[in-house]
């Protein structure tokens, strides 16, 4: 009698090697090489999705005293603790670094200024391409800002040649750059700026003249393209004035992060953080980072749901550290595991982030496992189809018995199966864990 198995046993040894091929490739994916830390970097974040980071600076060493061109995403959409972030690998781009970056509106470029020169990294071509050819930017440390409701970009004192004090606004839709007036004052570098989705306008703190001689201001304005330029009285905490910090937005505005820095031009640096409410105009003082490198100026920072995220910057002598640190925003503590936004509790209805091809492990191991189940499905199916064919004979076996009398009414060989022959296939895993953190209490949701 001839025998099915070592067919069988062929055809599952292949599925089986298909499938340790793509969670190979996959889990590869992954795995690449890690990043440089640097610090100065380009960065910009979606909540829910991905913080990414672009070019920045080695730790000085008075020879290679140029910026990166790595480009790469930190997963905000899996849990991770500090001290091993997911990191998806991007096309390098320009030797850059500095704070003038931002996301568009519609999150599908990310713009960025440094030297004179615009740049955009396309995540639907995954290209990067100079832009805005014969504008002139100020080389000075700018920051960029995209309003979500038109997708004009924002530029405080973004012109190259700043005679007064005058706002670039951007469109990438159209290549066009247009000018906006800002109050008389001193020329402003190093200030801070956010946009607030809360006020439905643009948000600047501090900043210092460009005569480098004067201690960074305090002060903050608000520009609204409905109601122009405004400044704000503030109470509570009040930082002290500082140059090189973090300012992010958090709460869809309703908040202002404020971590590190430091003062005297990087002789005292900082490791404390604020929160801003701006419907009150009122600072709260968190308490300080601690962690070892816990001071930093230069960081790259990151909102996501109720954590706020520092990623490398500089110590003393610009020399980079290179950690992570999570501030939870909620218990305003400092913790040691990033946890993604829960989409029933911390997300608004309607403002549910939707997977893209940036939601990035989620969708690879997602696919892995498809194909994993189809794999084990077409498995199974070979397997009882196996069992269940009636068995071929020789042709002798047929001369000799040529109505096959020994085969049972169904057709099957009356001929016990080989115990030994079948195959269990499990597609368990392991007890599922849960990566939610424990339920909490305080701000709703930004969107």
């Amino acid at each position: 009698m001839t025998r099915l198995a070592p067919s069988l046993k062929s055809t599952l040894l292949l599925l089986s090697q298909i499938s340790a091929l793509l969670l190979s490739a996959s889990l590869s994916s992954l795995a690449q090489a890690q990043p440089e830390y640097t610090h100065s970097a380009n960065s910009a974040f979606e909540e829910g999705v991905a913080f990414y980071i672009h070019g920045g600076m080695p730790s000085y060493d008075h020879k290679d005293d140029v910026p990166l061109t790595q480009t790469f995403a930190i997963d905000l959409s899996v849990s991770w603790p500090a001290n091993k972030p997911v990191f998806k690998q991007l096309p390098d781009g320009p030797s850059t670094s500095g704070p003038a970056s931002t996301l568009s509106a519609d999150r599908k470029t990310w713009f960025i200024v440094y030297a004179g020169t615009a740049y955009t990294f396309s995540f639907q071509s995954n290209k990067w391409e100079p832009v805005l050819p014969g504008t002139s930017f100020n080389d000075e440390r700018i920051f960029a800002v995209t309003d979500p409701e038109t997708g004009a970009i924002y530029i405080p004192y973004g012109t190259g040649s700043q005679t007064a004090a005058t706002m670039l606004k951007v469109d990438l839709g159209s290549n066009s750059v247009d000018s906006v007036a800002m109050p008389a004052t001193n020329l402003l570098r190093d200030y801070y700026v956010a946009w607030s989705a809360a006020l439905h306008g643009l948000v600047m703190f501090g900043g210092v003249t460009t005569s480098l001689d004067d201690e960074p201001s305090t002060t903050m304005s608000i520009y609204s393209p409905q109601a122009g330029w405004s400044s704000a009285t503030l109470g509570g905490d009040i930082p002290v004035p500082r140059q090189f910090g973090c300012f992010k937005p958090a709460y869809g505005g309703s908040k202002m992060v404020l971590f590190g820095g430091s003062r005297n031009f990087g002789r005292t640096l900082m490791s404390d953080i604020f929160i801003l409410d701006v419907a009150t105009n009122t600072w709260h003082q968190g308490p300080n980072a601690t962690d070892d490198g816990a001071g930093r100026e230069f960081p790259s920072c990151a909102v996501s749901g109720h954590f706020f995220i520092v990623w490398a910057g500089a110590k003393e002598w610009l020399q980079v550290v290179d950690s992570v640190m999570i501030y939870n925003m909620r218990t305003n503590q400092w913790i040691s595991k990033y946890y993604p936004p829960d989409s029933e509790t911390d997300y608004e209805v309607g403002n549910v982030p939707t997977p893209s091809t940036r939601s990035l492990v989620a969708i690879i191991l997602g696919s892995v496992f498809a194909g994993l189940v189809v794999l084990s499905a077409i498995g199974a199916a070979l397997l009882c189809w196996a069992r269940n064919k009636p068995e071929s004979h020789s042709v002798e076996e047929r001369v000799g018995d040529p109505y096959n009398r020994s085969a049972k009414p169904d057709g099957r060989s009356s001929e016990p199966i080989d115990s030994k022959e079948t195959l269990v296939i499990r597609t368990d895993d392991g007890p599922g864990r849960s990566n939610n953190p424990p339920a909490l209490s305080g701000e709703p949701k930004s969107e």
